[in-house]
């Protein structure tokens, strides 16, 4: 096992870690050892916030949600697997339907499964079908003066 000098190598494990290109890679290097994770920490959670505002994490979400209605809805009998499907389905909708509801590109995407399993499952849970989603609205502000208006998008309850 390779030593590290903890002192002497600091700048060195800095200057490799910033010239990687890929994050992948960036990640792969970081486990290499405990004081290199425990050093580039910080530099771990800025990447990982800046993937959580991506595009790419938005649609890897919407992928696997999208798959999941799939498997759903490819079920033709009720068990054990299915149920552990929908409710992996629901979490994961739940956890990220905030930023799916505000954006209508999101919305579009997304396909909610069909399976009659699934409305029973949705009705077992006292969970209507169209609270999967929150509802939008949008609120229209004008000004009387310069008779321009603004708008914005909002939760409605």
């Amino acid at each position: 096992m390779l030593q590290l000098n903890k002192e002497i190598h600091k700048p060195i494990i800095s200057c490799i870690f910033h010239s990687i290109k890929e994050t992948k890679d960036k990640m792969l290097f970081c486990l290499t050892s405990k004081f290199i994770f425990i050093y580039l920490l910080n530099d771990i959670e800025e990447l990982y916030s800046h993937y959580l505002k991506s595009d790419e994490f938005k649609l890897s979400i919407m992928n696997d949600l999208n798959y999941l209605s799939k498997m759903i809805d490819e079920f033709k009998f009720n068990n054990q697997l299915l149920n552990n499907y929908m409710y992996e389905y629901i979490g994961l909708l739940f956890e990220n339907r905030s930023w799916i509801s505000m954006n209508e590109k999101y919305v579009n995407i997304l396909n909610l499964p069909c399976n009659p399993f699934f409305k029973q499952f949705l009705k077992d849970k006292n969970i209507k079908r169209k609270d999967l989603l929150l509802n939008i609205t949008y609120v229209f502000v004008d000004s009387d003066t310069s008779k321009n208006y603004s708008y914005f998008k909002t939760i409605k309850n």
